[in-house]
C-alpha cells in the first residue's frame, strides 16, 4: 500500500479530451482508505459525507448528485509520482510576498527607525534617551561586548552627544 498513490482528475471538465489534464493525489488518508476497499476487492468505498469512489469503473462519485463524476486512477509511486511528490514539497502554498526587513531602514529594527524619525526630535541618535543606551549597553555586555560598548559610549561622551554620568556600568 506504500506505494500507490490514488488520484482524482481535477479539471472543470473531467471528460473533456482536449483540456491539459490536471490529477491531485487524495490525502494518505483518503489515499488508504481507497487503496485497503481495492485490495479487498470491494465494489466501492465512500471516502467522505459527499463523495464515493466506484472501484469498478475508476470514478469519484458526488453522493448528492450522481451526475457529478469524475475520473480517479491509481499509480505506483515511482518516477513521475515520486517528482510530483518533490516538487509538492517545495512547493509552498503562501509564497514570501516580501523581506522582514523591508518595513525598516536598519534591517529589522525598528526601534532605532522610530527614534531617528523626524516626529521623534530630529534624526540623530543623539536624541536617543541614556536609560536607552544603557539598556543597549547591557544588551551587548551580555554578549561579551562590553569593552565596545564602552569605548562607544566614551566616544560619544567625548562628542557631547550622551552624558555618561546617568548611566551605571555596575549592574
Amino acid at each position: 500500500m506504500k506505494g500507490v498513490t490514488w488520484f482524482w482528475k481535477a479539471n472543470a471538465d473531467p471528460w473533456s479530451p482536449s483540456d491539459i489534464e490536471e490529477w491531485v493525489p487524495f490525502t494518505d488518508i483518503v489515499n488508504r482508505q481507497i487503496e485497503q476497499a481495492y485490495q479487498g476487492r470491494q465494489s466501492e468505498v465512500v471516502i467522505s459525507a459527499k463523495y464515493k469512489i466506484d472501484l469498478n469503473r475508476l470514478i469519484q462519485v458526488d453522493i448528492l448528485d450522481f451526475g457529478k463524476q469524475r475520473p480517479v486512477r491509481r499509480c505506483s509511486k515511482t518516477g513521475d509520482t515520486l517528482a510530483f511528490y518533490r516538487r509538492e514539497r517545495f512547493n509552498f502554498a503562501q509564497p514570501i510576498r516580501r523581506s522582514v526587513t523591508d518595513d525598516t531602514l536598519n534591517y529589522g529594527c525598528s526601534f532605532i527607525t522610530d527614534c531617528t524619525s523626524d516626529d521623534n526630535r530630529g534624526s540623530k541618535l543623539e536624541n536617543v534617551s541614556p536609560q536607552t543606551v544603557k539598556g543597549l549597553i547591557n544588551n551587548t555586555m551580555n554578549k561579551d561586548k562590553y569593552k565596545e560598548a564602552h569605548e562607544t559610549v566614551e566616544d560619544e561622551d567625548r562628542d557631547d552627544h550622551i552624558n555618561t554620568d546617568v548611566l551605571d556600568f555596575t549592574d
